[in-house]
C-alpha cells in the first residue's frame, strides 16, 4: 500500500462503521491507510465484528491514557475479556489497576 502512495496511520485501536445512529460493524486493532490526494478515503484491514452496537463510535483520547496503570494488567484484561484497549483501561481505572 505504501508503495502506491497510501500513508499508514498509527495509533488506531478500533474502527467503527456506522449506519444511522447504531454501529453496524467494528474492527479491533485495524491496519489503516489513508488514500493519497483524498481527505476522506481510507483502506481499513482487519477482522470484522459484525452487529457491534455501542453508545459511542469514537474513543476519547483520555480513554487511552495508560498513566498510572500497569501495562501487563492492560494486556491481561484485554486477553481474558476480549476488551479493546480503551475498554481495558477504563475497567482498570474503575478498579484502581486491579486486574483481578
Amino acid at each position: 500500500m505504501v508503495s502506491m502512495g497510501f500513508k499508514f496511520l498509527t495509533g488506531i485501536i478500533k474502527a467503527t462503521i456506522n449506519k444511522g445512529k447504531t454501529s453496524v460493524t467494528s474492527i479491533d486493532c485495524p491496519d489503516v491507510y489513508k488514500a493519497p490526494d483524498s481527505e476522506n478515503s481510507y483502506i481499513i484491514i482487519g477482522k470484522f465484528n459484525m452487529n457491534h452496537q455501542s453508545g459511542s463510535a469514537f474513543i476519547n483520547a483520555e480513554d487511552l491514557n495508560e498513566e498510572g496503570l500497569t501495562s501487563d494488567n492492560i494486556k491481561i484484561v484485554m486477553e481474558y475479556t476480549k476488551y479493546t484497549k480503551g475498554e481495558a483501561i477504563r475497567a482498570l481505572r474503575e478498579t484502581e489497576d486491579d486486574s483481578v
